[in-house]
């Protein structure tokens, strides 16, 4: 018996959830090994270079957050398809 397409959706949904943080992930972590070479503008406020390093840092909880919630999504597909799986006869 085949999964439900309902489960297959939501692994798509997962996968996608899982990429965008994957990506957002590693624009951060590019940016964060950058960091050490950013001059800051002189017109910019005191503390540039910490704040956009701040910034990066955010992108990157978020890329984990994304990476997390895809993964409760996977979990959530395995757990419908293991409901239909067990009431086939």
């Amino acid at each position: 018996m085949s999964l439900p397409r309902k489960s297959r959706l939501l692994d798509l949904v997962g996968m996608l959830l899982f990429l965008v943080g994957v990506g957002l992930y590693a624009w951060a972590w590019v940016g964060l090994a950058g960091v050490p070479d950013f001059v800051p503008d002189p017109a910019d406020p005191p503390f540039a270079t910490v704040r956009h390093a701040n910034g990066l840092m955010r992108v990157q909880r978020a890329g984990w957050g994304f990476m997390g919630a895809g993964m409760a999504v996977f979990v959530g597909a395995w757990w419908v398809g293991r409901r239909v799986l067990q009431r086939a006869p």
